[in-house]
């Protein structure tokens, strides 16, 4: 502290008084040089850290002003805060915070100001217009501060547009990943580096038995995978490369209920532009009905295969039926031609030794026995003309043919044979008579051969628009096709069940031990009227 000395008469002093001033007063001048001392180094400091201030003021990326709170002017400002908004200096200098702001009324700023002072600090986005016209994007912070004396408004403006920008096309492009998993028909599954759940498509909500997105958002992806598959899956993804796509072609997949259900899975990475991974997107596929779909397939395909083998089989039975008759046709004719070539033979020379001795009555009955022979001749010959190709068919029709054939077979087979009929025959095409002639026959014969029938009955009528064929026996019944009972007569059956499907019908059989056998032939009469 320094000693306040009052001047005296130094004339009435004595010499050690005056000496004890003087010490005094050079104490007080060692105190006053230690204040400068102290001022001249706090005034440095001070001019040091305006320095500092200023250099930071004015070097700052970002713009720095200093508003009036009562006037909006800027009192102090930085060059980015001009340069940004394509302004000089001086035209700056006349500018108000009002002229650039857009968002908001001069009203509204002023409030703004007020709530700063009030709460000393803020911080909010908002738009500034450049000299041009142009409006940018703006982040501010600001602060209340004293200024000489006086409350002022210290703001930072980061001018943010870029980055704007950049977020509103990372929006649209996330839309547009939101349109494209919305409409695609396969779920869309997306979830960070740790498999975590960052967004499902409405087709993997509903895949997975869930309600809402909710449910699954922050849930491990491996919650709705079969546990079995875990290690599989993680070695994997491990091993996946960035640019890689992996697919599994089944995966057995968990819904919300605990059910599982057969899945493919086409996988990849999230990776950024700079390359950085952020997790995985994930496409799935449930295939329970295309799997469905190619075990049916496969059951088909064995089935044609099994179906191809019967037919060779059944195509060989048919070629040995047929050198069987052949070789029954050409037995019957050199039996037939023979036994007719020697009989007549005999009968000619016998004739002639009668005329030679002159005996002509006995010539005249040797002639009619050889005619007799003759006419046998002829009506064989029919019959084996009948089994290969019905007559009359196009001049009669088949009505009167089945008629003629069951009036024969009935003596031949020493049985009752009703035939009924009620149909129109216009609409029978000759294709279809022959068809339908010979499975009659085909039935008739298998009677007379097998059924030990004492009657039997051929109904042909019309329902609807389908053709009825139906042949009963009472025989001894108990027959199907494929039956070992007797296999030429289950390749009859066969047979007929080839001859209907010819036409686009179906054939069926009852048959019950004692009782007989009734079979049923539909064929439909749509698109088979004679040309």
């Amino acid at each position: 502290m320094i000693k306040v000395y009052k001047a005296k008469n130094y004339r009435n002093k004595t010499k050690k008084e005056l000496i004890d001033e003087l010490i005094a007063l050079q104490e007080v001048a060692n105190e006053v040089g230690k204040l400068k001392q102290e001022y001249t180094k706090a005034f440095d400091k001070l001019r040091d850290s305006e320095r500092k201030y200023r250099a930071l003021f004015d070097q700052a990326a970002d713009a720095i002003v200093v508003i009036d709170i009562d006037t909006g002017k800027f009192l102090d400002f930085n060059g980015i805060a001009h340069l940004k908004l394509g302004y000089t200096r001086d035209e700056f200098k006349k500018l108000k915070i009002f002229d650039i702001e857009v968002k908001e009324s001069p009203d509204e700023v002023q409030k703004h100001i007020q709530k700063v002072v009030n709460e000393g600090f803020d911080t909010f986005e908002t738009k500034h217009r450049r000299k041009n016209g142009i409006i940018r994007d703006v982040f501010v912070s600001s602060k209340a501060i004293d200024l000489k004396g006086e409350k002022c408004i210290q703001s930072i403006w980061c001018d943010i547009t870029e980055r704007k920008k950049i977020e509103l096309a990372i929006e649209e492009s996330e839309k547009r990943y939101k349109l494209i998993a919305e409409a695609i028909p396969d779920a869309v599954v997306t979830t960070d580096s740790d498999g975590k759940i960052t967004h499902a498509s409405l087709q993997a909500i509903k895949l997975h038995g869930f309600d809402s997105l909710d449910e699954l958002l922050g849930k491990s992806a491996f919650d709705y995978i079969n546990p079995v598959e875990h290690k599989k899956i993680k070695y994997i993804f491990q091993n996946i490369g960035k640019n890689e796509i992996l697919r599994i072609e089944e995966l057995a997949c968990l819904k919300k209920d605990g059910s599982q259900f057969p899945a493919e899975l086409n996988c990849a990475h999230i990776v950024s532009e700079s390359g950085i991974f952020n997790g995985y997107i994930a496409i799935i596929r449930d295939i329970t009905e295309s799997k469905n779909i190619g075990e049916k397939i496969k059951q088909k395909q064995q089935m044609l295969l099994e179906s191809q083998k019967e037919i060779k089989k059944f195509s060989h039975k048919i070629l040995t039926i047929r050198e069987e008759e052949k070789k029954n046709l050409a037995t019957i004719l050199h039996n037939e031609i023979g036994s007719l070539a020697l009989s007549l033979s005999s009968g000619m020379a016998a004739v002639d030794h009668k005329i030679k001795d002159n005996e002509m009555d006995s010539a005249l009955e040797i002639n009619k026995k050889n005619k007799s022979v003759l006419i046998s001749f002829v009506s064989t010959i029919k019959e084996l003309a009948l089994d290969l190709r019905p007559p009359n068919l196009e001049i009669i029709g088949l009505s009167e043919v089945l008629r003629e054939y069951l009036e024969k077979c009935a003596k031949i087979g020493e049985f009752d044979i009703e035939f009924q009929q009620n149909f129109d025959e216009d609409n029978i095409n000759t294709e279809m008579a022959i068809v339908i002639f010979r499975i009659v026959q085909e039935a008739v014969n298998n009677i007379i051969k097998h059924a030990h029938a004492s009657f039997a009955k051929v109904v042909l009528v019309t329902q609807k628009k389908n053709l009825l064929v139906k042949i009963y026996d009472n025989g001894i019944g108990k027959i199907r096709i494929g039956s070992p009972r007797d296999s030429r007569m289950t390749m009859g059956l066969r047979l007929m069940k080839e001859m209907a499907e010819s036409l686009g019908g179906n054939l069926h059989i009852k048959s019950k031990e004692g009782k007989g056998t009734e079979i049923s032939i539909i064929i439909p009469q749509e698109n088979r009227r004679c040309s």
